[in-house]
């Protein structure tokens, strides 16, 4: 138990020198059962400026809260209602293992990372970036020429290598990952990530008001689908992409882009899935690609969204 006591000093105190706050803010942290609610709790112990309330916040192993991954169904209901009963400034809610971290805005509202990506960047300035292929046009588009963005297939490895490449100073991943480089290497945290964004909403007027002034970008959640020939099925998308005026590359499956719309299918890493996410300016351009997209996608053999 000393060990382990030590080894949560070490991390917390870490976490600790990374949190400062311009002004009072409420805090909530859902830790889906799993160790991060220790961390944070070690990490804010004495800090006047942050008000924290904590859930699903005790380790155990049989997962009651809500299951150990956020994006479960119904997972991040509670600490948006949780949020919204405290009037707190906003929300995080990580998964077990607290390698992945997901912010809930004063309103109530899943905040995508693309806005947490943005906003981490600017506020700290990193020089290199590294970002997984579906990280969307809010970061790349928008902070073009403001910092280096180097572009990862999607996979733990593949960031870490990108940023050791590169000399990254932070990397993200839509799925909840952000990456820091500390001391020569590169760890994912979400704690740190936490810590980090309660500093940058601090200097806010709120963290609402602050995404609905970003531009607009609609887009279409990642979906799996279960296709008997991935390759066969990327190819005929890649076929039709062309014909409508996508670049394309194939560096991770295959991401097409287009002024008003990009998208990304790849196979996944771990199941006999292919992945597909997409983005546009215009919702009704969206809507009318990804059907086409889809159609495509089950002419390979049924396929339903999972």
């Amino acid at each position: 138990m000393k060990i382990k006591r030590k080894f949560l000093n070490i991390y917390s105190d870490y976490i600790k020198g990374n949190i400062s706050s311009k002004r009072k803010m409420r805090v909530i942290f859902d830790a889906s059962n799993g160790f991060s609610a220790q961390v944070m709790k070690s990490s804010l112990k004495n800090n006047r400026d942050i008000e924290a309330f904590y859930i699903n916040d005790k380790p155990d192993g049989n997962f009651p809260g809500h299951g150990p991954d956020p994006f479960s169904a119904g997972a991040m209901d509670q600490v948006k209602r949780e949020v919204l009963k405290n009037k707190a400034d906003l929300g995080f809610i990580f998964d077990a293992d607290g390698d992945r971290v997901f912010a809930i805005d004063n309103k109530g509202r899943y905040v995508h990372s693309d806005f947490l990506t943005k906003l981490y960047i600017e506020a700290y300035f990193p020089k290199k970036v590294v970002l997984d292929r579906r990280i969307g046009w809010l970061v790349t588009r928008e902070l073009s020429g403001k910092t280096e963005i180097f572009k990862s297939k999607v996979g733990h490895s593949y960031m870490k290598d990108m940023m050791k490449k590169h000399s990254a100073d932070f990397g993200a991943e839509e799925s909840g990952h952000y990456y820091f480089s500390v001391e020569g290497s590169y760890m994912d945290s979400g704690a740190m990530m936490s810590a980090r964004l309660i500093s940058a909403i601090s200097e806010k007027k709120s963290f609402s008001e602050w995404i609905d002034s970003q531009p607009k970008y609609y887009r279409f959640g990642e979906a799996s689908f279960s296709v008997s020939d991935i390759s066969m099925a990327i190819k005929n998308i890649a076929k039709y992409a062309k014909e409508q005026g996508f670049s394309m590359d194939f560096k991770d499956g295959l991401s097409a882009e287009r002024q008003d719309m990009q998208f990304n299918v790849r196979p996944s890493a771990n199941q006999p899935l292919m992945r597909i996410d997409a983005e546009s300016t215009s919702e009704d351009v969206l809507k009318k690609e990804m059907q086409v997209i889809q159609s495509l996608i089950k002419e390979n053999k049924d396929k339903e969204r999972l």
